[in-house]
């Protein structure tokens, strides 16, 4: 063992080496923050120069928490004023339908009506002065706008499809 420690002496005094220790070897200068009380205290040391960095993404965290309730909000707001567009459009499909059966029965009368007065009405196209006299001219006009009443039933029929389809789509 004596011739050991001489070996150890001797290369103890060699440039670095005489900063290595172990467990079987515990000679030598103790190296720098090797300490046991010093290494826990260090552990700590992580969490404190992180700390205004986690500071700063905690507040982050707490404005994407507030955008969100934003978003939220928003999002209820929407859906509040698609329950009322639903509601309308359900509304509107119900009035189209009305309005379609009222015009299809005025349709109807005036198609009568033009049945019954039809000789006359040929007598206004065949007249061939017909647009130099007032009343000539102003009754062919009232028959002219009578046929227009069939476009019009004809619009609100295909109206009404679309209108129904959105009325059921807002409510499903």
């Amino acid at each position: 063992m004596l011739v050991l420690d001489r070996i150890a002496r001797f290369v103890f005094h060699i440039p670095g080496v005489a900063r290595v220790q172990t467990i079987t070897r515990p000679l030598g200068t103790p190296i720098e923050h090797t300490s046991i009380p010093f290494q826990i205290s260090m552990q700590n040391t992580t969490n404190v120069e992180n700390s205004q960095y986690m500071k700063k993404r905690m507040a982050d965290m707490l404005k994407q928490a507030e955008s969100m309730q934003d978003t939220i909000d928003t999002m209820n707001r929407m859906y509040a004023i698609m329950g009322k567009l639903a509601a309308l459009t359900h509304h509107m499909d119900g009035l189209t339908h009305e309005m379609l059966d009222t015009t299809a029965t005025l349709r109807d009368n005036i198609a009568n009506f033009d049945d019954f007065f039809h000789p006359l009405r040929a007598y206004f196209y065949w007249e061939k002065h017909c647009f130099d006299i007032p009343v000539c001219w102003a009754l062919r006009s009232i028959f002219d706008a009578l046929d227009g009443l069939d476009q019009i039933v004809e619009k609100f029929t295909g109206l009404t499809a679309p209108v129904a389809i959105a009325a059921d789509a807002l409510l499903h």
